[in-house]
């Protein structure tokens, strides 16, 4: 991962070695990306920066998750909860410390305070089951003979070119770009093969709130999505996600 001299005069500033500052950066990217590019928000600040991330007290399994992941790269953070409206349900927010780090993920996520796509995005069964919990979802399709399911994952704020980006990178589920309003723009599966492949590869790290977005298709059985997987494996040499633009 290529870093500019900003950046790698702030991850020198925080850690002081270099294998330090390369695992921490990179591996913050792995557990985070998925939270970034569905619910969370990086806070700007004049020297430093936190990560937010809201949900539903309902959803609060998946901020503690989170939190998990956070702690084993020694970042702190805490839970709090927040003033609902009367008719609002409950909800909590995760808070972390400030860190130099997060104004990195600010500058690579952000460009002139609108969320963007970065370029060393890579694509991950988390990221996904973090963009399906959320800012996705799943559905029945009404009036269908069979138990047809659909995929939904969120990305209002991306560009159409972004999304076009995205779609290439997730070629093996063959996701379509809707238009839901006026350039905005969502990323839609519907083929049921694609979105049993899709839930099976997110469903372990989907948290227990959240299991009710596991809507399997009746229409396609596990021998033949395995199938489809090992053949789309041995075709790219075991990558399921194509990660390069």
């Amino acid at each position: 991962m290529k870093l500019g001299d900003n950046t790698t005069y702030l991850l020198q500033k925080e850690f002081p070695t270099l294998k330090q500052r390369i695992n921490n950066y990179e591996l913050l990217c792995q557990l985070l990306d998925g939270v970034v590019i569905s619910d969370g928000h990086i806070n700007p600040g004049k020297f430093k920066t936190c990560l937010r991330v809201t949900q539903i007290k309902l959803h609060i399994d998946w901020l503690e998750n989170i939190q998990e992941r956070l702690a084993s790269i020694n970042i702190k953070s805490r839970i709090v909860p927040l003033v609902a409206k009367s008719n609002e349900q409950e909800k909590v927010q995760l808070i972390t410390k400030s860190s130099e780090l997060f104004m990195i993920l600010r500058n690579r996520w952000y460009k002139n305070n609108i969320k963007i796509v970065p370029d060393d995005l890579k694509i991950s069964s988390l990221i996904l089951a973090d963009w399906l919990m959320g800012d996705g979802s799943t559905g029945i399709f009404k009036r269908s003979p069979s138990k047809l399911v659909h995929v939904q994952l969120y990305t209002n704020s991306f560009t159409y070119q972004e999304l076009q980006d995205l779609q290439n990178r997730l070629y093996l589920f063959s996701f379509n770009i809707q238009e839901v309003r006026p350039n905005q723009f969502i990323l839609s599966l519907s083929k049921s093969k694609y979105v049993y492949l899709f839930l099976k590869l997110v469903e372990p790290y989907i948290t227990e709130s959240f299991k009710y977005k596991l809507k399997y298709p009746d229409v396609i059985s596990l021998s033949q999505a395995m199938k489809k997987t090992n053949k789309r494996e041995r075709n790219s040499k075991g990558r399921f996600i194509k990660n390069e633009k």
